[in-house]
Parts: structure tokens; sequence; C-alpha cells
């Protein structure tokens, strides 16, 4: 296989999985190739962004972070989708670990601050995966659709940069 080849492979891979949600596996093993650095040169090729601001969570933040409304809602499709329990865990703790780390509620999250994120995690070897995950879930499940659309396809860009950068 090529260089060019290998590359389109794992640009397709990444691309792919995020759009459709299969070719998890060969997704998987792409991303935990990836370090800290090409999640940063990543999120510094991205364009400017020029889309709408979301839309302010419409209630004060409890004090604990796993009781914000929309990590509860995000809970709950997940157990109404028959979510398996370790799973659910783990895509739950993805969430609540970037709030914490972040500080801004989930429904606030760019493209920008979940790659930033996922150069963090890739820096201390953990955790990326299961936070792309989640964020392709809970952006499935976000009602702000015009600031997730945009979102979402910028992080369909870092996915991009990510796959070429790391062939």
């Amino acid at each position: 296989m090529t260089v060019t080849a290998q590359q389109d492979s794992t640009t397709t891979a990444l691309a792919s999985w995020w759009e459709s949600g299969k070719g998890g596996p060969a997704a998987y093993g792409r991303v935990r190739a990836v370090g800290a650095v090409g999640w940063t040169a990543a999120v510094e090729s991205l364009p400017t962004y020029e889309g709408p601001e979301p839309v302010p969570p419409p209630d004060r933040p409890p004090p604990l972070v796993s009781d914000l409304p929309e990590i509860l809602a995000f809970r709950a499709l997940l157990l109404d989708r028959g979510t398996p329990m370790d799973t659910m865990t783990r895509l739950v703790r993805a969430i609540t670990g970037t709030a914490q780390e972040l500080d801004r509620r989930p429904l606030e999250w760019s493209a920008d601050d979940v790659a930033a994120r996922c150069a963090t995690l890739a820096s201390s070897g953990e955790g990326v995966w299961a936070l792309l995950e989640a964020m392709r879930e809970f952006w499935d499940w976000h009602p702000d659709r015009p600031w997730v659309d945009w979102q979402r396809g910028r992080f369909a860009l870092v996915l991009t940069a990510v796959g070429a950068g790391d062939a």
C-alpha cells in the first residue's frame, strides 16, 4: 500500500465512522495512533469559525456536573437505546470529565474544544475514543441544531486533518 493510499484509508476510516457510525474498529485503531501533537495540529488547521453562536443553556448549572440536565438527558437516551451499562458509564464519564476540564457545559462545546480535550487525553494516553463516541452520540441528541451542525462539520475537518497527519 502506498503512503497516499494509506493516508486515504486513514482519512476515510475516521470520516466514515464520524458520518455513519460504521467502521468503528478501523477508526478506533487509527485514533489510538494519534498523539497530542496530531490533535493540536488538527485544531490549529481549522479555519476561523464563522457560524452561529450556541443558544445559552436555559437554567443554572447544578453543583455536580453529573446532574446537569443535558447529561441526565444523554444518560436517559443511552438507556432508551439499550446501551450496555459499562458502555454508558464510559460515555457519560467522558462527557463529565470533559465538562470539568473545560469548565463549560456540554451544550456549548465547540469542535475546537473537543479536539483540544482529545489532545489532552492523548498526551496522557487515555480516553480519546470514549470522548469521540460520546460526542458523536451527544451531538446527535443536542437540541441546538444550527450550532451542532456547524460543530459536527468542523469536527469532521479535525478528523480529516488527524487522519492525514497520522499516515
